[in-house]
């Protein structure tokens, strides 16, 4: 989805409240955690996508505008349709296993500092993601 503005507030919210194949937290997403489901982003163009064969596209039309998330249909692959690890989700807060976690809870976990590795403007989390 190249072209596609990446996710915004409004089809983030709209599509994870489904909790469908093509919006979720890996579950059931709770009010906080919506930003750490599918990535849902917002098409600005006339065309309809031509998806690889293994995925699903899903269209929603809101607030006058067309959001887009995936489904992938191989369950053995990575599935990249997912916001990525250690996401910022909120203020001291980050994508852990489809849930917007506070980070200070995982820091003692990680063998890491933040401040070395991400110079301070990041988050290292316990999945040793850069």
């Amino acid at each position: 989805m190249q072209d596609a503005k990446g996710p915004n507030y409004l089809c983030m919210q709209e599509v994870n409240n489904q909790n469908d194949r093509f919006g979720n937290c890996r579950g059931r997403c709770h009010y906080d955690q919506l930003f750490c489901g599918k990535v849902a982003c917002h098409w600005r163009h006339e065309e309809l996508i031509r998806p690889k064969q293994q995925f699903d596209l899903q269209y929603t039309y809101i607030g006058g505008q067309v959001c887009v998330s995936a489904y992938l249909r191989n369950v053995w692959v990575r599935d990249h349709t997912y916001v990525r690890e250690g996401a910022i989700c909120g203020e001291g807060k980050a994508c852990i296993r489809g849930r917007c976690e506070f980070v200070h809870v995982h820091k003692r976990h990680s063998p890491c500092k933040s401040e070395q590795k991400c110079q301070g403007q990041g988050v290292y989390t316990i999945f040793m993601h850069h």
